[in-house]
């Protein structure tokens, strides 16, 4: 499937968010990826020019796809930040079952880092569609400059009905707790019942371990916990 770069923004330090445009709709679900596929290199890149990336964007927006990746030394990161807009890259592939759950108890999206952008798929596809579905984020960050949407969460803190957003960083909660990481007692902290909801964590892999053996401490049902590592960034 061929697409055009439409549109590049920085979303936080070093972070940037790619918006690639399609000639005709795209169905997918929020939370999936795409391989997107660099048509040329400008600098050598071990995964043959393609790397999985969650798509961001709404589904309701289907002529668009925008994706959002940290800026590394890898071949493929630094070409795609070099990449003009108007010209194309391809999409091999969606897939995922990584999405917005369609039940109506409680969701606790847990964050780490660049985890954050299924999510903020999953959080726009909620607010298009104006659901009231409770939702609490914990967003854990070095510090805010490196927390992507920040301030697209914070509004969404007023406009999506039952949104709550706890940021982990150095500047706001974590100095409070003196600590930056999720672990059980931050989980009871924010959450009133802990055992009736399902918990969503996406991030490095030692992150989404160390969550989910946190859950399995205190929660009673360990099907309620769904994750996904993200790696080889």
């Amino acid at each position: 499937m061929k697409v055009i770069l439409k549109e590049k923004k920085e979303i936080s330090t070093g972070t940037f968010e790619f918006t690639f445009s399609l000639d005709k709709p795209v169905e997918f679900k929020s939370g999936q990826w795409a391989i997107l596929k660099l048509n040329e290199l400008k600098y050598p890149d071990d995964r043959d020019g393609k790397r999985v990336l969650s798509i961001t964007n709404s589904p309701n927006e289907n002529t668009l796809l925008k994706f959002a990746t940290r800026i590394s030394d890898s071949g493929f990161k630094k070409t795609l930040n070099e990449l003009p807009i108007g010209e194309s890259a391809e999409i091999e592939r969606i897939g995922g079952k990584f999405t917005l759950p369609q039940i109506s108890c409680h969701i606790i999206m847990i964050a780490g880092g660049i985890g954050i952008t299924p999510f903020m798929s999953m959080l726009r596809d909620m607010r298009d569609n104006k659901n009231s579905i409770p939702v609490t984020l914990i967003y854990s960050n070095r510090n805010r400059a490196a927390s992507a949407y920040i301030e697209e969460l914070e509004e969404m803190t007023k406009s999506l009905p039952n949104f709550k957003l706890v940021l982990l960083t150095d500047e706001e909660t974590a100095k409070e707790k003196g600590k930056k990481y999720v672990d059980g007692d931050l989980i009871k902290e924010h959450i009133d019942d802990i055992h009736s909801c399902k918990y969503m964590i996406v991030g490095p892999p030692p992150m989404v371990k160390g969550v989910k053996e946190a859950l399995e401490e205190i929660i009673d049902n360990k099907e309620n916990i769904i994750i996904e590592n993200f790696s080889g960034y």
